[in-house]
């Protein structure tokens, strides 16, 4: 049987692929790249030093970068970050695959929950190296120092905003399901509170003058004779409901 994807759901899947694609490069190259500057009275009396760089993973890998010899040499590798890092994103592309094409409630709380874990992860590591950067934890004050944000750098940084758009898609309809059986009462008990409160301050107000109201009459009544001509007489009344009775009459 062929996989079919759920209706609805294709813009959140694309944007969490997409978050996922693009934080595979921050696991192979450096997000920062430090070169340190030589003094030129180091190389004064001796010959010139090669060029010195590191290079720092987002998953916590600090390198030297280049051919400085064995003497030179440095490499720390944070194992750990590194597997939490890869377990996140393979949970988030299985996420991803299972908000596509399970329907219901079991594709919905697996495509959120593993696209959440694996946008914590990305802003966790991206918050790590780039709060390091602006506090000057790297390059030792140094101003011949050069610190240099990569490619992979800004990748992870993308990765992390297109996860973050793909939750609040994934998101949306069920707490608008949740919070509008909450807030609709609410507005309704404002809305109605705030007419009748217009409604009884137009009540309390100066009220329009009263006029009378013209009805047409016979000319004539009980006990009153005709006039000259049977034309029908104007008068006006108070009572909307006194057509038949005694008014003041006009010829």
């Amino acid at each position: 049987m062929r996989p079919s994807l759920v209706p609805g759901r294709w813009p959140g899947a694309l944007l969490a692929t997409v978050g996922l694609v693009l934080a595979w490069p921050a696991i192979f190259w450096p997000a920062l790249v430090i070169t340190y500057g030589v003094p030129d009275d180091v190389t004064l009396n001796s010959p010139p030093l090669p060029p010195l760089a590191q290079g720092i993973w987002s998953w916590g890998k600090y390198a030297q970068l280049g051919d400085l010899g064995p003497d030179m040499t440095f490499e720390m590798s944070n194992t750990m970050g590194l597997l939490v890092v890869v377990g996140s994103l393979a949970l988030g592309c299985g996420a991803a695959a299972a908000w596509a094409l399970v329907a219901g409630e079991t594709g919905r709380s697996l495509g959120i929950a593993g696209v959440a874990f694996a946008a914590a992860v990305q802003l966790a590591s991206s918050a790590l190296w780039i709060g390091q950067r602006q506090a000057g934890s790297f390059g030792d004050g140094n101003a011949l120092d050069l610190v240099e944000q990569q490619v992979s750098g800004w990748l992870q940084l993308g990765s992390a905003a297109g996860l973050l758009a793909a939750l609040v898609l994934m998101l949306w309809r069920p707490a608008r399901s949740l919070l509008l059986p909450l807030l609709l009462p609410l507005w309704q008990t404002y809305g109605v509170g705030r007419r009748t409160g217009v409604t009884e301050e137009r009540a309390d107000g100066p009220q329009p003058p009263q006029l009378g109201t013209a009805v047409l009459r016979e000319p004539g009544g009980p006990g009153r004779a005709r006039l000259h001509d049977d034309r029908p007489s104007v008068g006006f009344s108070d009572d909307e409901r006194a057509a038949g009775g005694r008014s003041r009459e006009l010829d």
